[in-house]
């Protein structure tokens, strides 16, 4: 389709993925929350309360927003609901999603970042009760959401309770340099500057 002198999906890009040139992947909230891994710090904070796709740039764009009032509406979910599911049933619950190899835990992923960027701090609790999951990933990420309601008080709950340093001692943490080269920080159990260098990372301090 040959848009001709619309822009009006360019500033209604999130990140400003979108400009005269075309699409900038790199910093598409959609692409970035069908990938595979740990999120970079920097995009989370982007992401607000998504969990899958990003309309942005579809709602601001005169014919997309005609096919939007045309698709069937969703069926609502709150977030409580989908953290009680276990990975497999995420899975099922969306069929239709593009989930990288069908893994739940990344959606998982989503729902951590989204509810850290809620704003609302009664759900907290559900951010505590996934440090204890078994997945690596879905423990950082709770770690990360938890700080953005009380850095001290992510603290504490990371650090001040001893069943918590045990899981935070077997996180697998990744980031991403400049270039997108993944840096895991691996076999920290018995040094305590390296779980503290990373506790700080993930309190993003």
């Amino acid at each position: 389709r040959d848009c001709g002198t619309c822009v009006a999906c360019l500033p209604a890009c999130p990140t400003g993925a979108l400009d005269a040139d075309g699409l900038d992947a790199r910093r598409c909230l959609a692409a970035w929350l069908q990938l595979p891994g740990s999120l970079p710090h920097w995009i989370r904070p982007h992401l607000g309360r998504r969990v899958y796709g990003c309309d942005d740039c579809l709602t601001s764009c005169p014919p997309g927003t005609r096919a939007i009032s045309e698709a069937p509406e969703a069926d609502p979910l709150g977030f409580a609901e989908f953290l009680a599911l276990d990975d497999d049933a995420l899975v099922e619950r969306f069929p239709h999603w593009y989930i990288p190899r069908r893994d739940g835990r990344y959606l998982r992923r989503n729902l951590l970042v989204a509810l850290g960027n809620s704003g609302d701090p009664t759900f907290a609790p559900l951010l505590t009760a996934s440090l204890d999951h078994p997945s690596g990933l879905a423990r950082g990420h709770a770690a990360w959401a938890l700080a953005r309601f009380s850095p001290e008080g992510g603290r504490i709950a990371l650090v001040g309770s001893t069943g918590v340093q045990v899981n935070i001692q077997r996180l697998e943490y990744q980031t991403y340099d400049d270039i997108g080269n993944i840096t895991r920080i691996r076999d920290y159990r018995n040094d305590n500057q390296r779980l503290t260098d990373l506790t700080e990372r993930l309190l993003g301090t």
